[in-house]
């Protein structure tokens, strides 16, 4: 069912990159609850995109994520995560809009990362891209729709995505802490989007990965 989805989910992406008109790059959303599945399905996406001999770029937003000081509060967990968890106007303005523009960019970004809250740098260096991928949360806020040409959202139980996060435990957590953090900040913010946003409505395709 997974490789059938994947397969009808890159036709679907060609037909509309090659209906499209703009000289920008096309640019693909795909969203879904933490863990998912969504990395996964974009990396495979990447790689039959660009077997259609297209240059392919591809972007997380976990990159862009905020000390854990300002997204992980407890005073309204929920919206508090919402709102602050990445720095949306940094990775649009440095990054995908000047990519999608000129189809190519050379930046370097002083990124955080949360599990000791320290700043590194990442070059981001693209060149003649006709195809950007975006994969994270919150992608598919009402805010940031008109920044994607197709939208993608990958859904999922948070019970399923809850056992998939312990098991693969990329946050390096002791997994009482691990649950803790799920419960209070993660899935709590993701009732919130849905309740704001409403993201399936917004998706061009959704895929079920609940197994």
């Amino acid at each position: 069912m997974r490789n059938d989805s994947i397969n009808e989910l890159c036709n679907l992406i060609l037909r509309r990159f090659h209906q499209h008109r703009s000289g920008n790059a096309f640019t693909v959303a795909i969203s879904g609850i933490d863990a998912s599945g969504k990395s996964s399905f974009a990396t495979e996406i990447k790689y039959l995109l660009e077997e259609n001999n297209l240059n392919v770029a591809l972007l997380s937003i976990d990159d862009w994520q905020m000390p854990k000081s300002i997204s992980f509060l407890a005073a309204n967990a929920a919206a508090n995560f919402y709102h602050n968890a990445f720095r949306w106007n940094a990775f649009f303005d440095s990054l995908l809009i000047p990519l999608q523009n000129s189809r190519s960019v050379n930046v370097t970004a002083n990124l955080v990362d949360i599990k000791n809250d320290s700043v590194y740098s990442k070059q981001y260096s693209f060149k003649k891209i006709d195809i950007i991928v975006v994969e994270g949360i919150f992608l598919l806020m009402k805010d940031t729709l008109a920044f994607f040409d197709y939208k993608v959202w990958i859904d999922c139980s948070f019970k399923t995505a809850l056992q998939r996060a312990i098991a693969r435990n990329q946050e390096g957590l002791l997994p009482e802490q691990l649950i803790h953090d799920y419960n209070t900040f993660y899935y709590p913010a993701q009732l919130f989007h849905f309740k704001k946003d409403r993201p399936q409505t917004s998706a061009d395709f959704i895929v079920n990965n609940d197994t």
